[in-house]
């Protein structure tokens, strides 16, 4: 599943732009499309990231905050994303 800097989800390939883990030891990973829109906007996705060392797992996130710290970890960044 994750590979150096990219991810494969569905048989695609993702760029990693960021892991992080929050204070409760949660790991975060954001990532995003290879290519940019017509627009030049990357489309950029975030998900809980776990592993066994057997298995990678990839959780959606669910709750308002946790999606506001990543949308300001992604704004400090200056990444051109579009949800």
């Amino acid at each position: 599943m994750i590979n150096d800097n990219t991810i494969s989800l569905n048989n695609k390939l993702y760029d990693i732009v960021l892991t992080f883990k929050t204070e409760n030891n949660r790991e975060y990973i954001i990532y995003k499309e290879q290519n940019e829109d017509e627009d030049g906007f990357y489309k950029t996705y975030a998900g809980i990231y776990e592993s066994d060392g057997k298995k990678d797992t990839l959780i959606p996130i669910q709750s308002d905050e946790e999606w506001e710290v990543i949308e300001n970890l992604l704004q400090k960044l200056d990444i051109k994303s579009k949800e």
